[in-house]
């Protein structure tokens, strides 16, 4: 093999940029060698030459190996400044604040015509109260500010509290109209000491928004009875008549449901019912008078 002549030597192409490599055996270079395995000047010069114009730098060792590097202009660039960035205040699919980025839930508030704390009509959502608006729902006046669902009923012929009744029991309220009032599992009583015939005393009672009462267990006959006693320990008239048959005044038969009627009870022609005694039933005449209880029931 002459002098100059390359053993082993062989050139790729990647892209557009050349690479030396070498693949022979020990004293293989890049560029040309002798016997002897020494590189010729003008073979490295040549090989640098080529590699540096394009984009690589070939770098020959007394060894005979040859390094190589490629520059930026051989990898890819990954950055991408085009990206879209969101703001972190908002949604990134709807662009809407979010209780996440602001620190705030939203909020219904109600507009508050008499700024009494309590709103009526449709309410708009933000994180803080719009002038004029509440967070509280359910005034049923909203021009008084002495009407609205936080205030105690009392005995004025007006709902104050907006429970659509009007002069039932609050702890600001316990007598009214000569009755004593009270409240037992979610009804309203009237517990009223005067004399009136049953049809009268059902007659007031509708008048104040209820009617006579209806004992629908023990505990609440046990509650009407402590109550009343309290006032006199008399006969009471309660709801009940003989209509062809014993009927609460919503029409249920008294035998459906739970009974206490005194031995002997009820007698055959006394048609109204009255409380006596330690609160047994018991049949009396619909015309004498006795004092009676009313009960109120929210709608």
């Amino acid at each position: 093999m002459t002098r100059g002549a390359v053993r082993g030597r062989h050139v790729c192409a990647l892209g557009l940029t050349l690479v030396a490599c070498s693949f022979s055996g020990v004293g293989a270079t890049a560029g040309g060698s002798d016997g002897a395995g020494e590189t010729t000047s003008a073979d490295a010069s040549a090989t640098a030459s080529t590699t540096q114009a394009e984009g690589t730098t070939s770098v020959a060792t007394t060894g005979g190996a040859t390094s190589s590097s490629s520059s930026s202009a051989t990898t890819p660039d990954t950055s991408d400044t085009s990206t879209t960035q969101t703001d972190p205040s908002t949604s990134s699919s709807t662009g809407e604040p979010t209780t996440e980025t602001t620190g705030c839930a939203p909020t219904l508030w109600y507009p508050d015509g008499d700024d009494d704390g309590f709103g009526a009509g449709e309410p708009v959502e933000s994180c803080e109260a719009p002038p004029g608006h509440a967070d509280q729902a359910g005034d049923c006046d909203d021009g008084n500010p002495n009407i609205n669902p936080g205030l105690d009923e009392l005995c004025d012929g007006v709902d104050n509290n907006c429970n659509t009744l009007s002069d039932e029991w609050s702890p600001a309220n316990q007598m009214c109209h000569e009755c004593a009032l009270g409240t037992f599992e979610g009804h309203f009583y009237a517990l009223c000491g005067f004399g009136r015939s049953w049809g009268e005393a059902r007659d007031d009672c509708q008048w104040r928004g209820g009617d006579l009462v209806l004992i629908s267990g023990e505990s609440e006959n046990d509650y009407v009875f402590t109550e009343a006693t309290k006032i006199a320990a008399a006969s009471w008239w309660l709801g009940a008549r003989d209509d062809f048959g014993w009927k609460w005044v919503d029409g249920a038969k008294v035998g459906d449901g739970w009974e206490h009627w005194a031995d002997g009870q009820p007698g055959v022609f006394d048609n109204c019912m009255a409380m006596e005694g330690l609160g047994e039933w018991y049949s009396q005449g619909c015309g004498g008078e006795r004092r009676f209880v009313c009960e109120i029931t929210p709608p």
